[in-house]
């Protein structure tokens, strides 16, 4: 029962919607299929356990969230705070976009657009590119620190 109140009060105070765009379901699917077995595996625990998403800053940045009493789901090897699991480039027409699936702690935490992906709507995109385990900075940080003028890190 107490499992139940806190899932309706997550629903109530954030949402509800679990529905993704053609694009953002293109991009997760690349990722998926360029993976090895072991991290296909783990993706898809992953997003099956998800709660819901949300999009910030205009679209840029969908929040992926798992829900928090999942506690036995499996994770990825890299376990930093902020890793930038996949880096997916798209061409749309002429403009090239490029995606981050983000992770936190070894669970998805975020997909992010160096731009906004507005254009991927027109469902026009080609995806030329899925690279793994890169160093890159994410673009929900770099939102914060044009918001705050700091990084959450120096924060604490």
């Amino acid at each position: 029962m107490r499992r139940f109140v806190r899932r309706l009060g997550r629903h109530l105070l954030y949402g509800w919607g679990k529905r993704r765009l053609p694009y953002e379901d293109a991009i997760l699917q690349a990722v998926r299929a360029a993976m090895s077995d072991a991290d296909r595996g783990v993706l898809d625990a992953q997003m099956n356990a998800l709660e819901r998403v949300q999009r910030w800053s205009g679209g840029r940045v969908l929040l992926l969230s798992i829900d928090p009493d999942a506690t036995t789901l499996p994770c990825f090897a890299d376990t930093g705070q902020e890793h930038c699991l996949a880096r997916v480039t798209l061409r749309c027409g002429r403009q090239r976009h490029t995606a981050l699936l983000m992770s936190s702690k070894g669970r998805i935490n975020t997909l992010e657009f160096k731009r906004s992906p507005r254009s991927l709507l027109a469902g026009a995109y080609e995806i030329r590119d899925v690279t793994f385990n890169i160093e890159e900075r994410s673009v929900a940080q770099a939102i914060n620190r044009l918001e705050h003028g700091r990084d959450n890190e120096e924060d604490a």
